[in-house]
């Protein structure tokens, strides 16, 4: 037994696993043993009683995740149900180690006991096996939140009851049950959100990376070396910076550009860069991957002509998200229906890491791609990307439309209107999206020009089945023509933000705003003033 300097501390311990009383969020009465105190960045160690040696040792934090996750998860679990355990030992380690309860052997603090007591370290008898590494690498972005407050995760094996979401508390994570909706197919955030419920934010750091730092960059596109070309630039966000990084040129003419985005396709962490280009023969999708300095060369990843299907240029949507909850991005192209007017279908085309599969239809329904903005988020927050859609109604001012995904997969949902908003129409707005609030869904967001010329930005929260509109930020004298925008997590906290290219003379040179997420509003910061970059060429992605 530890020669334990808190009196009773064991006995806190045991009651805080059988008996579980949820904690608001981490209480720093002394001085935390690791000396860590980030809630956004896990610890680099951990400080663990080892009962057979009677000694405290310092261990690597991620050692120590994968090592608990051997002896008290195995690894015939389903893989989702791994990622899930994986963030539920994580944060509870995390927690203890920027929460010191006053433990100490011999003089020496410690964070956890390596026993049930707390959770079990035994890398001897339990050694991780590669199911316990690649869950935890999977799942090591993301931690938990409840109205933005870390909370201390529980988890218990509770045989009661096996089923799917048996159970819930909103505090523990039933280890069977959990088992059960990974063998059903839910991701992991649907299996969190079975158990920590309500309240939960899954966060996830560094949305629109493409560095491989955890800040989300901003992306440009300007003219090239000749008029067939154009040159792809990275601004690399650091603390209340950008910095441009060396251009590649790219050999695609700008008339030839359909769309492009950043998503990470490959699964490395770092945002790729996928063009939508049209051709002689039809629309090819190329991908840059990253090379955390720029992209690569370009590669053709799907050619309509020879990969099907067959689309019409005219109206073509190119969008991306995890459709199937593989923490790889896909892509997805919403084209005119040519059976029917003012339809449209929704080809989902799965990333295989390092090219795409055939392509699969997800959706077809009424939707006019020439009236619509769209994206490829997951507003409904179970792990999988849905489609959502700002639809143009005339008069009758914008619709929030949503085919959402399920936690089993399969094909999206039925069209559903999340919000109607009578008072924009689509020629005073840029749309985005962003999880503004970071709370695993993606929020839409819409710039509009105010009747003064100025420029509000108002922000769509995605709930549950709807969104709730809110004024994010608004300045009477900033000018909304004067705006371009584009969407970053751009200061590793979690929550989405804006990046507005602002012509600062006229077409001369261009400023990068921030527009920094308080998790309800919005704070404008100056990151960067190039005065070389000619906003009226210059062209956000």
């Amino acid at each position: 037994m530890p020669r334990l300097r808190a009196a009773g501390a064991l006995a806190v311990a045991l009651s805080l696993l059988t008996s579980f009383v949820p904690a608001p969020g981490p209480v720093h009465g002394q001085a935390a043993c690791t000396g860590w105190g980030s809630t956004l960045i896990p610890p680099e160690t951990i400080r663990v009683y080892r009962h057979a040696t009677d000694t405290v040792e310092t261990v690597s934090f991620r050692r120590y995740v994968e090592t608990v996750m051997a002896a008290e998860w195995g690894p015939t679990n389903p893989s989702e149900t791994l990622k899930a355990g994986a963030v539920a030992v994580k944060q509870f380690g995390w927690y203890y180690a920027i929460s010191w309860r006053g433990y100490s052997s011999d003089g020496e603090c410690f964070d956890v006991f390596d026993s049930g007591v707390d959770q079990v370290y035994d890398p001897v008898g339990h050694p991780p096996q590669t199911a316990h590494k690649a869950a935890v690498a999977a799942s090591w972005p993301v931690h938990l939140r409840k109205n933005w407050r870390f909370f201390l995760t529980g988890y218990n094996s509770h045989t009661e009851d096996p089923t799917c979401g048996a159970g819930a508390t909103g505090w523990k994570l039933w280890q069977q049950g959990a088992a059960d909706c990974g063998r059903k197919g839910y991701t992991m955030e649907a299996i969190l959100r079975a158990y920590y419920e309500p309240y939960l934010e899954v966060v996830t750091r560094g949305r629109h990376d493409m560095t491989g730092d955890q800040w989300g960059d901003g992306g440009v596109a300007t003219p090239g070396s000749t008029a067939n070309r154009f040159k792809a630039w990275i601004y690399q966000t650091g603390p209340g910076t950008m910095t441009p990084l060396a251009p590649y040129d790219v050999a695609i003419a700008p008339s030839q550009v359909l769309g492009r985005l950043v998503a990470d396709l490959d699964g490395d962490r770092r945002e790729d860069l996928a063009i939508l280009a049209d051709s002689s023969k039809g629309p090819r999708i190329l991908v840059m991957r990253s090379s955390g300095s720029g992209f690569r060369d370009p590669v053709t990843w799907w050619r309509g002509w020879e990969d099907g299907p067959a689309v019409d240029p005219v109206g073509l949507h190119l969008i991306a998200g995890d459709y199937d909850g593989d923490g790889r991005s896909d892509l997805g192209l919403v084209a005119a229906d040519a059976a029917t007017p003012g339809n449209s279908v929704f080809y989902w085309l799965r990333s295989t890491g390092s090219g795409l599969a055939p392509a699969v239809v997800r959706w077809q329904g009424v939707l006019d791609p020439r009236k619509a903005d769209l994206f490829g988020g997951d507003v409904n927050g179970d792990g999988r990307a849905d489609l959502a859609a700002v639809v143009d109604r005339g008069a009758d001012g914008l619709a929030f439309v949503v085919m959402a995904s399920g936690n089993t997969g399969g094909s999206l949902g039925q069209r559903r209107r999340w919000f109607l908003d009578p008072d924009l129409t689509r020629d005073r707005v840029i749309p985005a999206a962003a999880d503004l609030d970071g709370d695993g869904r993606e929020d839409l967001l819409l710039v509009a020009r105010m009747s003064g010329g100025g420029t509000r930005i108002a922000w769509y929260e995605a709930g549950d089945g709807a969104f709730t509109k809110r004024t994010a930020w608004e300045d009477s004298m900033y000018s909304w023509a004067r705006a371009k925008v584009e969407s970053a997590e751009l200061n590793g906290n979690g929550r989405g933000d804006l990046v507005l290219l602002y012509d600062t003379n006229g077409g001369g040179g261009t400023a990068f705003d921030a527009f920094l997420s308080q998790g309800t509003s919005l704070v404008r910061q100056r990151l960067l003033t190039d005065p070389a970059l000619d906003w009226s060429t210059a062209e956000p992605f």
